[in-house]
């Protein structure tokens, strides 16, 4: 009598659940090294993620924005909205909370959280996002004197540009004719929101502390997605 060789298989449950426990060490190990300032270049494609200020939290961009509107190719192939835009430095007074949410087969959805805390500044940043969003957003044109722009407007030597041509703007890939933003004055918001599908983040981070990473079953704020 044969006995026929038995086949192998793959335990979808058991293998995340071993899995996550190196995950969490290095996400650890990573999270203590994030204590001064690192090379930040975060690609996303395929994934719901999500960025935004803490609560509480004020950003300032001093130096001013600029950005446009394009679009992006999904991983499935799709193409959808997109913003790009360019900081020389953008000030978050109190931290960043950033998302992940993983699907794995059989076992469900999982959302991986970190958070940076007390005062982060990202320098030098480049972002190709699918959907961006803040609150008590103030745009500012630039000043000789760095006071707000008079009446007169006799102090501005750069003004907001809401309608420029993208492929004129101080940042690659605009294409001529479609609208681009330029804010060479101050920009401050209460609050800011970045997410989708798809998304590049280029630049420099330097953070005063950091929160141990959080994985949850499920998605939603309940479950640590930022928003």
């Amino acid at each position: 009598m044969t006995q026929s060789p038995k086949r192998g298989g793959t335990r979808w449950r058991r293998c995340v659940i071993l899995l996550f426990a190196p995950m969490i060490g290095i996400l650890g190990m990573a999270a203590l090294t994030l204590t001064g300032i690192t090379p930040l270049n975060l690609a996303i494609t395929g994934q719901d993620f999500k960025l935004a200020s803490r609560p509480g939290s004020y950003v300032v961009v001093e130096q001013g924005a600029t950005g446009y509107a394009d679009l992006i190719t999904m991983k499935d192939g799709s193409v959808d909205p997109a913003l790009k835009a360019k900081l020389d430095s953008a000030d978050i007074s109190d931290g960043v909370c950033l998302s992940l949410v993983l699907t794995f087969p059989l076992i469900g959805t999982y959302t991986v959280q970190l958070q940076t805390t007390g005062h982060t500044v990202i320098t030098d940043m480049t972002g190709y996002v699918d959907r961006m969003g803040a609150t008590g957003v103030e745009l500012n044109a630039r000043t000789n004197d760095g006071k707000p722009p008079r009446d007169d407007m006799s102090n501005v030597t750069a003004p907001v540009r809401i309608n420029k041509d993208a492929s004129k703007l101080d940042i690659a890939g605009g294409h001529a004719g479609t609208l681009g933003l330029e804010a060479p004055g101050a920009v401050r918001a209460k609050s800011l929101f970045v997410g989708g599908k798809g998304a590049t983040i280029r630049g420099t981070l330097s953070i005063g502390g950091i929160k141990f990473p959080w994985i949850s079953h499920g998605r939603g704020t309940a479950h640590g997605e930022c928003y």
